[in-house]
């Protein structure tokens, strides 16, 4: 369930992206205009539509407020039109042939740790299959609009737990979910998911025969579990041998197996040392390589569950060891400081151990043994405090 949910945030972590260009089909032209940005900066094409982060395909610096991408697809993709090192973006979905228009007023909002645009007035022509990505994602749309009405509704009772929280009152949080305005609130909220589980799957099924369907599933989800092969499962052949099909088929069935020794790779120490991972994992039982990052909320909430199974396991021979994917030292400095990690941490610099292990989302946990042999991955909260416990 909180998985789908996580498009709500204003704030994507998103910015979650993957190549995907052929050599054949006929060019594309997407002609960009944005005001409210100076000349000079810089424009990037980055691929989109799936949960891989990738660079960007094309940059052209803006001059007189416009830029003009060119490049080739095979069939239907996503890009992201975004100001190179910052958050936020315009989707524009082409085809081969495609010639694009997008203008849209830019406006810049920064804070200490990132700098992020919102696009306003966008405008997009000459797709029709953007147009048509437009009438597919509407439900989705209105589900935004109504998460936010419901949030302004319960604004006064989510700001009294946000406040108790804070400041770590137990006794003030627990005496307001007692209220009768947090039991409408959670009511509400328990309405309004299954809302979203249910447009979620409407959405995938009626589109099951086409690429579509593999597309708005990597849409709709912000990672994968097991739990969606059955849906997966429900597509064509076409629409599995698609480009997004084929992308799902990898996230859900990685390369990465349970009884297969994971590859080495090197890891970043806070200092810039480099040791090798095979000499951190031996000489322990057992090891949970933690993929998170200081954004990740979902990542920080599994720090206490991390935390008591380190407690109870770590003296019989457990091993953690966090790896960070925070493009910024600062950013993965800070919260080191803020969630005092009693275990091994390292910082994925230039995202080769994210690439080895094929990351699409955080947090991703892989639980090996101390010859690094592959036992479990996806475990998390009672799963993986379950699958220890059997273990040890």
């Amino acid at each position: 369930m909180k998985r789908i949910i996580l498009f709500l945030s204003s704030i994507s972590l998103i910015v979650l992206l993957s190549s995907f260009f052929g050599q054949e089909g006929k060019p594309f032209k997407i002609d960009v205009t944005l005001s409210g940005l100076s000349d000079g900066i810089v424009i990037e094409l980055v691929p989109g539509g799936t949960h891989s982060r990738e660079s960007a395909v094309a940059t052209s610096e803006l001059k007189m407020g416009k830029v003009v991408f060119t490049s080739t697809v095979e069939s239907p993709r996503c890009f992201y039109i975004r100001v190179k090192n910052s958050y936020g973006a315009i989707s524009v979905v082409v085809d081969s042939g495609d010639q694009v228009a997008v203008s849209a007023k830019a406006s810049k909002s920064e804070s200490d740790e990132s700098i992020s645009y919102e696009f306003d007035d966008v405008k997009i022509s000459g797709s029709k299959t953007h147009d048509e990505y437009i009438v597919k994602i509407a439900p989705r749309e209105e589900l935004n609009r109504q998460y936010h009405e419901m949030h302004q509704k319960h604004a006064a009772i989510s700001k009294k737990l946000n406040d108790a929280n804070g400041a770590k009152n137990k006794a003030a949080v627990d005496s307001l979910m007692q209220t009768a305005e947090y039991k409408s609130l959670s009511q509400d909220e328990g309405d309004f998911f299954k809302r979203v589980e249910a447009s979620a799957d409407k959405m995938i099924t009626e589109n099951k025969e086409t690429w579509w369907g593999p597309f708005l599933m990597l849409y709709q989800y912000s990672y994968f579990t097991k739990d969606q092969r059955p849906v997966y499962d429900l597509f064509s052949e076409v629409a599995k041998e698609s480009f997004y099909g084929q992308k799902v088929y990898e996230e859900l069935y990685p390369i990465n197996k349970a009884g297969s020794k994971i590859p080495e790779f090197t890891l970043t120490d806070r200092d810039g040392s480099k040791k090798a991972s095979g000499d951190v994992i031996k000489g322990n039982k057992y090891v949970l390589i933690d993929f998170w990052a200081s954004w990740c909320s979902p990542c920080r909430k599994e720090i206490p569950n991390l935390k008591a199974l380190y407690a109870k396991y770590h003296e019989k021979g457990l091993e953690i060891i966090s790896i960070s994917t925070d493009r910024k030292a600062a950013d993965w400095e800070k919260a080191l400081v803020a969630e005092k990690l009693p275990w091994i941490n390292y910082r994925d610099v230039d995202e080769s151990i994210s690439t080895i292990f094929k990351i699409n989302s955080i947090p991703a946990i892989f639980l090996v043994d101390g010859n690094g042999v592959l036992i479990d991955d996806g475990l998390r909260g009672e799963s993986l405090a379950s699958k220890l416990e059997e273990l040890f």
